[in-house]
């Protein structure tokens, strides 16, 4: 009968430490997770509610822009066709070839930050929450 308090106390005292330690794994501060969720997601307060994101969207959209960037660039030597094409139409001449290259780039670029923030974050084991901004500018 002595043995039953001091193991009693003990139970107590490790469902004590295993609660501490959950508490404090739950409500560390984290500002590197902070970070990325409020970048990938605008989710800067901890427990701000977004509509879920699709991970399988952003992939789709990464290989896509990937294929457009790499025909559009390896299509060097149908500038000058599409430049005098656009000529024909519009009137004036213009490098709209560069622009198109310049702004697949910039999608390619933003859309690869993207899927690497959210490679982090699951690697953290966080929930994706992709903000409607991103969304928006994935289906464009």
């Amino acid at each position: 009968m002595g043995r039953s308090p001091v193991s009693l106390s003990r139970l107590k005292l490790g469902r004590l430490k295993v609660v501490r330690r959950q508490l404090l794994q739950r409500y560390e501060h984290q500002p590197f997770v902070s970070c990325l969720a409020g970048l990938y997601g605008c989710q800067w307060r901890r427990y701000q509610r977004l509509e879920c994101g699709s991970f399988g969207l952003l992939i789709v959209t990464f290989f896509l822009t990937l294929v457009f960037l790499y025909f559009w660039s390896e299509a060097q030597n149908d500038y000058n066709d599409f430049d005098w094409f656009n000529f024909g139409n519009l009137g004036f001449w213009f490098p709209w070839s560069l622009v198109l290259l310049v702004v697949s780039a910039a999608l390619f670029t933003y859309v690869a930050l993207l899927l690497v923030l959210a490679v982090c974050l699951l690697s953290e084991g966080q929930r994706l929450y992709l903000h409607w901004s991103h969304k928006v500018n994935n289906n464009n």
